[in-house]
């Protein structure tokens, strides 16, 4: 009788932080669902501008990427690019405009761990982000059908949605750390600039990592983006500048050092605009 107490007060909390979890990530995704044509389509006329500007215009004067047309191989590079990018915004941007409206300050009141606000906020930013990588796949599908008339076959259909959760994984926990260290906009451009670009061009988006210069490919070597970009067009050329099993094992070893990084913030950052 003695030990009763305590679990029905163990089964309560662990009831009411599941269904706080469910709540926030409900509403995160509710968020940016709401305003789909900022979060979900905006994306789709980016990567259509690199398609037109580089995929059909530049195609025919760029040298072929590993047996394959550049078009071939830009595809899966912006799809790649679309979803790791869409997860960090999901994830920053949420928690700074709670920042700025005052209201993240109120998730410090519900009984919700660190743990599970910083889950709720990557999971909703890997919902984002896996849904714009497809869409964007599916245009460039579109693209590639209205050059050729041919389609671009996935291969590794299974491997392709590993690869994109698990970018949504490193990059929202790296969105939700940015949001609570930042305390204006201007500190979140900044990383992006300075930080989420520089892993964009330098990972393989665009080209084959080969073709850089020896050390830009050493530096290249600790971009989570090398491997993730790698994964995704294994998924659906069946190439890759690395090997995929590295590339699976170092991006799990990224989730989890995203995932601390992640939960730090979310435990010591700040909630507050000021």
């Amino acid at each position: 009788m003695l030990n009763h107490p305590p679990a029905v007060f163990s089964n309560n909390r662990w009831q009411t932080e599941w269904i706080g979890f469910l709540t926030l990530f409900h509403k995160e995704v509710a968020r940016f669902v709401r305003v789909a044509a900022q979060t979900l389509f905006s994306p789709l006329i980016n990567a259509l501008l690199y398609l037109i500007v580089f995929g059909l215009s530049f195609s025919a004067l760029l040298k072929t990427q590993q047996g394959f047309t550049y078009l071939e191989f830009l595809i899966p590079g912006l799809a790649a690019m679309a979803a790791l990018n869409n997860s960090l915004q999901n994830s920053s941007s949420s928690v700074m405009v709670s920042k700025f409206h005052g209201d993240l300050q109120d998730i410090r009141l519900i009984p919700l761990s660190s743990t599970a606000i910083a889950a709720a906020y990557t999971l909703a930013s890997i919902f984002r982000g896996v849904i714009v990588g497809m869409l964007v796949l599916i245009l460039g599908e579109f693209v590639f059908y209205f050059k050729t008339g041919n389609s671009i076959q996935i291969l590794h259909p299974g491997e392709l949605f590993v690869f994109l959760i698990l970018g949504g994984a490193i990059f929202g926990n790296l969105g939700t750390w940015t949001g609570f260290i930042c305390k204006t906009f201007d500190q979140i451009h900044a990383v992006t600039n300075f930080v989420v670009l520089p892993l964009i061009y330098l990972g393989g988006v665009f080209f084959s990592i080969k073709i850089f210069h020896p050390v830009v490919q050493q530096i290249s070597a600790f971009n989570p983006l090398l491997y993730l970009i790698n994964g995704i067009r294994w998924s659906i050329l069946g190439v890759s500048d690395i090997p995929i099993g590295f590339c699976l094992s170092l991006s799990l070893v990224f989730v989890a050092i995203s995932c601390v990084i992640a939960w730090y913030s979310v435990r010591f950052g700040s909630y507050q605009r000021f």
